[in-house]
């Protein structure tokens, strides 16, 4: 895990904004390839997971971010876990689920 500067608080799931390369004629790897290049170089050493929802955001975001895309990570065992792709940088809003959680109503 990354060093805390004073009064930060240690997360299991946080969310960072990335610069991923964009695919040219010399480097035509798949966009999970590509990611996992850009955390490898913000997070060393660190295995990655990607959930099935999350790779189905990557492609749509990393198109529409203009390559910039904001990941939503988690703390596994031994690894860091993909949970959520966002288009563009949206570290500034909270965390929340793919889904939306409403109470259901008492019958």
């Amino acid at each position: 895990m990354a060093s805390l500067e004073p009064g930060e608080l240690d997360s299991l799931v946080r969310k960072v904004s990335l610069r991923v390369d964009a695919p040219s004629l010399d480097d035509t790897t798949s966009d999970w390839e590509r990611l996992q290049r850009t955390l490898r170089a913000h997070f060393p050493g660190r295995l990655f997971h990607i959930g099935l929802g999350a790779l189905r955001e990557l492609g749509p975001a990393l198109r529409q971010g203009d390559w910039q895309v904001t990941v939503t990570l988690a703390e596994g065992e031994g690894a860091l876990s993909v949970i959520r792709v966002e288009a563009g940088d949206t570290t500034d809003r909270p965390l929340a689920w793919p889904w939306t959680w409403a109470p259901q109503p008492s019958r």
